[in-house]
């Protein structure tokens, strides 16, 4: 028992409140059978670490819908009343092939979930930032800012799948944060990778009954917020974790 009130005293003064980051990416897209119609979905995810550690912290959003009928037909249409967002949890050692799944910050027994599915789906794991068919065509540096941009081009472009640019963004802020976009990158640069841009320009009509407009995938690091209730959540993690040995 000793054993785990000494983490809990570990976690209350160490757990890294401010030391972690926020996953943002933007995704356009573009609808065929709506004409060249572009929407837009937004992703937020926030990583923090306490030594081999990670803890996930994922918005849920649930939606609160009114249903009025319409006069004269059977239809009802929906509307959005409230939106509320809660929090899901993913906690995890590196390494490890199992993590914890906790669907609320008050589950006492989380769910077992394979640690690589999740990254995967959720921290871009083996998504291909970038490919030997990039080639370097411009680097743009804004001493003041600390910022370097790389722009990169396709070596070739087989169809529609190819972006027309991809563009890098490298500064030394996030340089202590384990998660990386790129390992690769990050490696072969003083700079850390915190932002990508994947741009596929506007096209005309003609190859398309309807113009194409320009739109991109867009992923970037931000500072995380204070999380305070991680250091709970991580002491449920060690004992659930200890069960099962």
């Amino acid at each position: 028992m000793a054993f785990f009130v000494l983490l809990g005293q570990r976690c209350l003064a160490q757990l890294p409140s401010t030391a972690g980051v926020e996953l943002y990416s933007k995704l356009e897209f573009i609808s065929m059978p709506e004409k060249g119609k572009k929407s837009m979905a937004t992703y937020r995810l926030f990583i923090y670490y306490d030594g081999d550690e990670v803890i996930c912290k994922k918005p849920v959003t649930f939606l609160i819908m009114h249903g009025e009928p319409v006069k004269g037909t059977n239809i009802i249409r929906q509307t959005v009343q409230k939106e509320i967002i809660k929090y899901q949890y993913m906690v995890f050692k590196k390494g490890e092939k199992y993590g914890c799944l906790f669907d609320s910050i008050g589950v006492k027994e989380p769910k077992r979930k394979l640690v690589d599915s999740f990254e995967r789906a959720d921290l871009y794991k083996g998504f291909p930032f970038y490919t030997a068919n990039d080639k370097l065509v411009k680097t743009n540096r804004n001493s003041a800012a600390g910022i370097t941009e790389e722009i990169m081009q396709p070596l070739k472009q087989d169809d529609d799948t190819y972006p027309s640019s991809s563009h890098y963004y490298y500064k030394d802020d996030f340089k202590d944060i384990p998660y990386s976009f790129s390992e690769q990158l990050d490696k072969t640069h003083s700079g850390k990778l915190y932002k990508i841009r994947i741009v596929y320009d506007a096209q005309p009509k003609g190859k398309y009954a309807f113009v194409i407009p320009e739109y991109e995938y867009y992923f970037e690091l931000r500072m995380a917020p204070a999380a305070p209730e991680l250091t709970a959540l991580l002491e449920k993690f060690k004992l659930f974790e200890a069960k099962q040995q």
